[in-house]
């Protein structure tokens, strides 16, 4: 059965990508800068953090190339032919994929992270079983995209998935970054004053940058120790 052809709005569709797309690429270069940073700051950290931060930065780099594919398909290649925007090329169907596998592995890293401070198995519990849903919920989405349905019928027979992968996200990230600052100040209080620097310093590798080794802190107080 023929599908309905909407009113064609170049702001809301072939704009909205483009904003999106170099949007992308710049915080594409800032995650590239970042890596580099890391590999140049920590070389003697273990190979498994390693190895994730260079599958992330991977991933990444796949999710901005399947962007910047579909933004050269719609601008050039289908240019004059609104009509094919509702049947969105694959490199899209791939970029929802990388995308969201993005997220939950660093979710992941974070969520270790709270772990390693809190020790409290019900929050990390919580939060690994809402990044496993969003994950479940991106690979399906992306499944389904890849029969490549008309983007109309897509959004709205799959609202509730779109929705439900949205704020699982949104809530996981919520999670970790209110109880880990929570935790961090909670260990902050019961430090000495010789430690509060230290200690705020702690708090922006925790919740600002995943990648980066937390120190040892000598300490005859072991539940003012800094986590390994």
């Amino acid at each position: 059965m023929p599908f309905k052809i909407p009113v064609f709005d170049v702001n809301n569709t072939i704009g909205a990508l483009e904003v999106g797309a170099l949007v992308t690429i710049f915080l594409f270069g800032v995650v590239t800068l970042q890596v580099y940073f890391y590999f140049s700051r920590f070389p003697d950290d273990s190979w498994y953090i390693k190895l994730l931060v260079g599958f992330v930065w991977i991933l990444d780099l796949g999710h901005s190339i399947a962007l910047c594919h579909y933004l050269y398909t719609v601008t050039v290649t289908q240019y004059g032919k609104p009509s094919l925007l509702l049947v969105p090329a694959q490199s899209v169907d791939v970029a929802i994929l990388l995308g969201g596998l993005i997220g939950p592995i660093e979710q992941g890293w974070f969520i270790r992270r709270l772990y390693v401070f809190s020790g409290n198995l019900f929050l990390t519990t919580i939060c690994t079983l809402l990044s496993l849903v969003r994950v479940t919920g991106t690979v399906a989405l992306a499944a389904i995209a890849l029969e490549q349905p008309p983007i109309n019928e897509f959004t709205e027979d799959w609202r509730w998935l779109i929705l439900l992968v949205l704020i699982t996200g949104a809530v996981t990230d919520l999670i970790l970054a209110s109880t880990l600052w929570y935790y961090l100040m909670q260990w902050k209080r019961k430090a000495d004053k010789n430690m509060s620097r230290i200690l705020n310093r702690l708090s922006l590798v925790a919740v600002g940058n995943p990648h980066e080794k937390i120190p040892n802190i000598p300490s005859n107080d072991t539940k003012t120790s800094a986590p390994a």
